[in-house]
């Protein structure tokens, strides 16, 4: 089963735009061109997505 951005977003619990960016940047099959692509994640895909790494906010509670 494919899922949209937004339903790869909900599952993951962050925002499509998020989504989009990996999706973008570590090979998910997509029709379209340029900024009319749609991302169509696997449930391969929404694992590797649920286990990236998270940066956060450090410099925030490192520089106050």
């Amino acid at each position: 089963m494919n899922y949209s951005v937004k339903e790869a977003a909900a599952m993951c619990g962050c925002e499509p735009r998020t989504a989009r960016k990996w999706a973008a940047a570590n090979g998910v099959s997509f029709t379209g061109e340029g900024y009319r692509k749609d991302y169509h994640f696997t449930e391969a895909d929404i694992e590797r997505f649920r286990e990236r790494p998270r940066p956060g906010r450090r410099w925030d509670t490192e520089h106050k």
